[in-house]
């Protein structure tokens, strides 16, 4: 688990430890769209523009651990386009367990109902949306009282290969690192402090969503950081931007610190190794 990152831009920098019928009309009330969870967007196949903001909503709220507001997102969205396979698969994902959660008989329910649904609508979506489909479908069956690690590892191996399809999808590989996290929840080392198994394939996978060109310099930190970055971005705005379309929605991030540079009071890169030399002659 990331517990912590935190930002500096050259000026900052960030240290981080079937049937296709209309779905029924609900009557529950209006899912809001909300203007302070920052742009983030995964294009979608959806015939309604709407909709596509309720995906991302639900996506971004996904990635926040809020996973009751994500579907209600998701849900509005399927009731604005009863086609849009995508809004059905948000559905399951966000009933899925989690780090912090296992997942229940009745999410387990809602999840297969949902992931059979955009099963079922998957005909019109691309290539991609239906890799995402099927892997998922991967981690639900019919008996929600089914064994969950052979499903969740089944889940983790499908999004692996979708990794390897689509390796410049930063979502799927996101996902990848977050359904391997899932098989194992808040344990990855061994007593020793050694990284289990599939840990190194965790990390690997979510720093490779950290190598974008922003980032100049990332550390591994002791403390209460897991993770200090050095970025660089044109103005306040992108830096926001990188912050919560990016480094909010890798999974295990528990909470994000970012600071600017004020003023700078010394730098140089040569190394004082001629210092104790010096300090010895300077104390006879």
């Amino acid at each position: 688990m990331t517990r912590l990152m935190r930002v500096l831009p050259m000026a900052a920098a960030a240290l981080f430890c079937a049937c296709s019928k209309p779905a029924p009309e609900s009557t529950a009330p209006r899912s809001p769209i909300y203007d302070n969870l920052g742009s983030y967007h995964h294009q979608i196949t959806t015939k309604s523009p709407e909709a596509q903001k309720y995906f991302d909503q639900g996506l971004t709220l996904s990635y926040a651990f809020n996973h009751a507001e994500a579907i209600r997102s998701f849900r509005q969205g399927i009731a604005l386009d009863a086609d849009c396979a995508m809004c059905y698969w948000g559905v399951a994902f966000a009933y899925g367990p989690n780090i912090n959660a296992p997942i229940t008989e009745e999410a387990a329910k809602e999840g297969f109902a949902a992931i059979e649904q955009a099963r079922m609508h998957a005909a019109g979506a691309t290539d991609a949306e239906r890799a995402y489909i099927e892997a998922l479908a991967k981690r639900y069956v019919a008996d929600p009282k089914a064994e969950r690690p052979p499903l969740d590892k089944a889940y983790a191996d499908a999004m692996r290969e979708v990794v390897k399809t689509y390796p410049d999808d930063l979502d799927a590989t996101t996902l990848f690192a977050q359904s391997l996290m899932d098989t194992s929840p808040w344990n990855y080392w061994e007593q020793d402090g050694s990284p289990r198994q599939f840990t190194n394939e965790v990390i690997a996978s979510l720093e490779s969503v950290l190598a974008r060109d922003e980032v100049m310099e990332c550390y591994l930190m002791t403390g209460d950081a897991d993770y200090l970055l050095r970025v660089v971005v044109s103005d306040v705005q992108s830096l926001e931007r990188f912050i919560v379309d990016y480094l909010a929605k890798i999974p295990g991030v528990a909470s994000i610190k970012s600071s600017f540079a004020l003023k700078q009071v010394k730098y140089k890169t040569a190394l004082p190794l001629n210092a104790p030399a010096r300090a010895r002659k300077s104390a006879r």
